[in-house]
């Protein structure tokens, strides 16, 4: 019954995002650590899995190119942030060319891809982020004991893959060089966040 109503709210996205706000705190602790990156200022940046333009108002919409695979994803983000660039487009084969972008973004996306997927989506990214880019990657991990409404949380969502802090850095290192890890919370759900750098695509 509850994963019934949690594939319910997922596709609808004005309830998808009222619940999803209320859980993680109106994710302020993406939009810091964002901001923190500076990753607004660091020129064009792509975010990949950008659902319903969660952060793109975070960036100018010259400097913005959201990519999302669900069409009624992109669409509610095409609503909430009218002058900004959303694509429908599959993140392991986009249509840019490499070096297109100074910056990548992935928030909760890889946890919804085993771990084939989800390296080809971190090729892809190297691919069209220049030597030297920034990258920053905020992904759901494991909760504690102590956080029972995160492990309810990560039981019911959609995405199979959540994986701990070492199994993210194990997909992300021969890709990018990891600057920062840290665990953080966003509302009650915790996160690995990682920041770095591209390296040379190969």
């Amino acid at each position: 019954m509850l994963r019934r109503l949690v594939d319910f709210c997922a596709g609808r996205t004005a309830i998808y995002d009222r619940l999803r706000n209320w859980l993680e705190g109106d994710f302020r602790m993406q939009a810091e650590v964002i901001a923190g990156e500076g990753l607004p200022e660091c020129g064009r940046v792509i975010d990949v899995g950008c659902g319903t333009a969660t952060f793109a108002r975070l960036f100018d919409p010259d400097r913005y190119v959201g990519i999302d695979l669900d069409a009624v994803y992109v669409g509610g983000a095409r609503r909430r942030a009218p002058g900004h660039t959303f694509h429908q487009m599959d993140a392991t084969s986009t249509d840019f060319p490499a070096g297109s972008f100074d910056g990548g973004l992935v928030v909760g996306v890889l946890h919804h891809l085993d771990d084939a997927t989800a390296a080809a989506v971190l090729d892809e990214l190297r691919r069209v982020v220049k030597p030297g880019g920034r990258m920053l990657i905020m992904e759901q991990t494991h909760s504690p004991w102590t956080n029972p409404i995160g492990r309810f949380v990560n039981h019911f969502d959609k995405g199979g893959f959540i994986r701990s802090p070492e199994e993210y850095g194990r997909l992300i290192g021969p890709r990018f060089r990891i600057a920062r890890s840290s665990r953080r919370r966003s509302g009650f759900v915790d996160y690995v966040v990682i920041a770095g750098s591209a390296h040379d695509s190969a």
